[in-house]
Formats: C-alpha cells, sequence, structure tokens
C-alpha cells in the first residue's frame, strides 16, 4: 500500500514553490476573456472547426445570462476548520456546465464577492471575445511560457478574468481574509489586494516554506519546515492578517502536515511517515499549548478537521477519532480499517467518511453510522466530500470518473456529470476530482484532472 505521504507528493508536489513574490506583475483585464489556450468553456453547440492553437473545437457562449453564484467559499473546506460544509443550497436538482478552464490554467478555487481566486499557469492575453472550448483527451500540466504561476482572479458567473497577480507560487489554495487573498509557499508568506491584485505585505520566510494555512480571528496561521533538509525544523506560525506582522511561532514535534482552526483555538497535526504522528491544540492569542494527543499512525493521517467544538482525525488503518476541542478529550472512535486515501467532511451534527469506495455519515455526538452508501457498479466514491444544506457533492471513481450530488438524508443520486480523461505529466492517462469542490449559493467548482468546471442549474433543477 503507497503512503498518504507519496500520494500526497504525487498529486499535490506544488504544494509550496514560491519563486519571488516581489517583482511579481499585477495584470488588469476587466470585461475580457483570454483566448488560445486561456479560455472559459460553457456548454453549446458546436461551432465547426478548431480555431485554437491546441486544436480543440470552439463552443458558443451560454446564453441568455451567466451562472448566478452566491455567498462565499473563503478557504480550503469552506472555513477555518476545513470541514467542507457549507450552510449554502449549491445544485441540488440537475446541473448543466456554464463554463470550463483548462487544467493548465487552473487550479482549485476559493470564491468571495462573486469573484473565483485561484492558482494557475500564466498563458497568453490577446484582446478581443472569449474563446470557448471542450477538450477531447486531456490537457497536460506544461505552461505554455515556461511555467510562470500566478493567482487569478475571475468572475464565477462566467469564468472571465478580471486580474492575474504573477508570484510563481505552486500553492494549490489560497486563502481570502477580508479583501486580502494570501498565498505561500518557498520563502514567501504574501497578501494580495483582492480587487486588484495589489501586493499588501509580505512575509520573507527564507529557508522556509509554508506548507497549509488558514485564517482565523483576524489572524494568519501556517506551518513552515526547512524544505529538504534533514532536520526540518517545522513549526506553526501565526502572523496578523491585516499588516502582515508575525504574532507567535511554536515548534512542531514532527514534520508540519495541516492546521486548522475555530474561534480562539488553533489545532495542528504533524506527522511523519512509519514514526506517528501528533495532534496538539494551542491558543490563537499566543500559541500557548493547551493539549497534546500522540497517535498511532503507520502513515500520514488525514486531518485536522474542526467543527462544532469537535477536532477529527482519520489515520491510516484506524477509521476516524473525535476529539473534544476543549481538553482534548476523546469523544468517540468509529472504528474501521481505513485506507491512507480517505477524504472526510464535517459539520456540528454530523461527520462524512469517505473510504475504501464507501460513503459513510456518521453522528457528531456518537459516530453512530447513520447511514451508508456505495455506487452501483464502478469502483465506488473517492475524494474529499463538499457538504451544502442538503447535498454531497463528490466524485464517482472510475474511468471514466464522475462528479456526483448526492441526497443528504439518505445518499440517493441526484445527478452526475462524467468526467473526460486526461493525460498530465505527459504520459499519465487520469481522471476524476482533483480538490474538494467549492459550492456557492446556486453552483458547484469542481477541480478536475482535466480542468476547472462551474456547475449550475439545469433544465428541472430544484
Amino acid at each position: 500500500m503507497p503512503s498518504r505521504r507519496a500520494l500526497l507528493t504525487a498529486v499535490g508536489g506544488g504544494l509550496a514553490a514560491l519563486a519571488g513574490c516581489t517583482g511579481g506583475e499585477t495584470t488588469p483585464v476587466g470585461g475580457s476573456s483570454p483566448t488560445g489556450t486561456d479560455v472559459t468553456t460553457p456548454p453549446g453547440t458546436a461551432t465547426g472547426s478548431p480555431t485554437t492553437g491546441d486544436d480543440r473545437p470552439t463552443r458558443t457562449l451560454r446564453e441568455p445570462s451567466p451562472l448566478d453564484a452566491s455567498g462565499a467559499w473563503p478557504q480550503e473546506g469552506f472555513d477555518a476548520g476545513h470541514g467542507g460544509v457549507t450552510p449554502a443550497v449549491g445544485v441540488p436538482g440537475s446541473a448543466d456546465v456554464y463554463w470550463r478552464l483548462p487544467r493548465a490554467r487552473s487550479g482549485p478555487a476559493v470564491l468571495a464577492d462573486g469573484r473565483l481566486f485561484h492558482v494557475g499557469d500564466v498563458g497568453e492575453d490577446p484582446s478581443g471575445s472569449p474563446t470557448v472550448t471542450r477538450t477531447h483527451g486531456g490537457t497536460g500540466t506544461a505552461s505554455p511560457d515556461g511555467g510562470r504561476r500566478a493567482l487569478f482572479c475571475r468572475r464565477a458567473g462566467d469564468g472571465r478574468r478580471l486580474w492575474t497577480r504573477t508570484l510563481g507560487v505552486r500553492q494549490r489554495w489560497p486563502t481570502v481574509a477580508g479583501e486580502r487573498v494570501i498565498v505561500g509557499g518557498d520563502g514567501v508568506l504574501a497578501a494580495i489586494r483582492a480587487r486588484d491584485g495589489g501586493e499588501v505585505w509580505r512575509q520573507d520566510l527564507g529557508g522556509r516554506t509554508a506548507t497549509a494555512s488558514t485564517v482565523v480571528g483576524g489572524r494568519v496561521v501556517v506551518s513552515t519546515e526547512v524544505a529538504g533538509a534533514g532536520d526540518r525544523d517545522p513549526d506553526v506560525r501565526a502572523y496578523d492578517a491585516t499588516d502582515g506582522t508575525r504574532r507567535w511561532s511554536r515548534p512542531s514535534s514532527l514534520r508540519q502536515a495541516a492546521v486548522a482552526a475555530s474561534r480562539d483555538t488553533v489545532v495542528s497535526l504533524s506527522a511523519a511517515f512509519r514514526v506517528g504522528s501528533v495532534l496538539t491544540a494551542r491558543a490563537l492569542e499566543d500559541g500557548s499549548e493547551r493539549w497534546s494527543i500522540e497517535l498511532d499512525d503507520s502513515g500520514i493521517p488525514a486531518g485536522p478537521y474542526v467543527a462544532g467544538g469537535v477536532a477529527y482525525v482519520a489515520p491510516d488503518d484506524d477509521g476516524v477519532h473525535a476529539f473534544d476541542l476543549v481538553d482534548g478529550r476523546r469523544r468517540w472512535h468509529y472504528d474501521a480499517e481505513t485506507s491512507n486515501v480517505v477524504g472526510v467532511a464535517a459539520s456540528p451534527d454530523s461527520a462524512y467518511l469517505v473510504d475504501r469506495g464507501r460513503l459513510a455519515v456518521l453522528g457528531a455526538a456518537d459516530g453512530a453510522e447513520r447511514w451508508a452508501r456505495s455506487p452501483a457498479g464502478g469502483a465506488g466514491y473517492a475524494g474529499r466530500p463538499a457538504v451544502d444544506d442538503g447535498t454531497i457533492y463528490l466524485e464517482r471513481a472510475g474511468f471514466p470518473a464522475a462528479v456526483v450530488a448526492l441526497s443528504r438524508a439518505d445518499g440517493g443520486e441526484r445527478w452526475s456529470y462524467t468526467l473526460p480523461e486526461a493525460v498530465v505529466d505527459g504520459d499519465m492517462v487520469t481522471s476524476g476530482l482533483a480538490a474538494r469542490p467549492t459550492v456557492a449559493g446556486g453552483a458547484v467548482f469542481a477541480f478536475a484532472e482535466d480542468g476547472l468546471y462551474a456547475f449550475g442549474p439545469g433544465d428541472g433543477a430544484g
């Protein structure tokens, strides 16, 4: 069985390679959309022969109106707890693809004030009408201009680019903190102005790499380590979201993996393959330790996820653990032989576990299984689910894979969309979701192996 670390390296090895936030350029685009390889892809009627340089047939823009996406999903997993559950209502009925971006131009997106923010490759941006395409056979991941990386701001309704900030960042998830977008990676943690892409503040991390972040109570909390060193010297740090002032830094016992938070408490999960893992709770104000728990784990666990005063962790081969956020007391343990690829979501009343092709919904109070479901045929469910007021969005694995929407009450399938196969890294054929979906009121944004999709209500949607 491959380790979680190996799998994370394969799918997210670019999580933190920031090459120079200084000297970055901001390119405003306004109402225009790019042509060529940086394109949006609404559904519609094919217009005939290919007009783009990558031999993909163009299609007409969706009419009569763009996608109406409301609300916010400002960081990975919706909020500082990264639980992946929002009170919004996404697309509970039938769904259509309103627009799409190729994978080489996009990454997983966060949402605020009707704008999407994502990290991706920079391509040419000639003026003119937007080109819309459908991908056949995958897009790959190489950038046509040598791999320059940037933070993109787009209109959520139609995918049109508003501005681009060249950063060289390879962090998968940006984080929105009010009017600032936080990005980090090798040597740099920076705040970018959401309205126009201007840099607000930058912290030089020296030889350190910022590998995870969350925003809570006006603080940006990150885990850092010295990349590639024998002694990685990992730590957890808190910065002021307004001006970037570092408020505190505390050492981490093992290689740092992830952080989550709720109100005045920061939870970090530090792990080392075949060594174990440590879950630690700290005060947001000064970083002082409140409690710490060692977990016997042969791989790299999933988590932490925080919701309703509970911190969730899913170790390899050991189900899901729920710990009280105040004192670290273990509230319950869902005993299951989970694999090292597991997806978890959590709300104040429920926990959602995706593992070995099966989706199980557990009660947050006692861990009792409310219901479980596996799809008929195929390879089962996969990935980390996103949950809205009444619907669960996740991947149905297989070749090809699909985005599916299930009833939160009983797991009944409401709609699905088959994803095409894509070629990544030049020779690997894959299909499916590459990250947890982002859910807004009236919309679902899904970053798949072949691109970023914007789903909205289809004919007959409820």
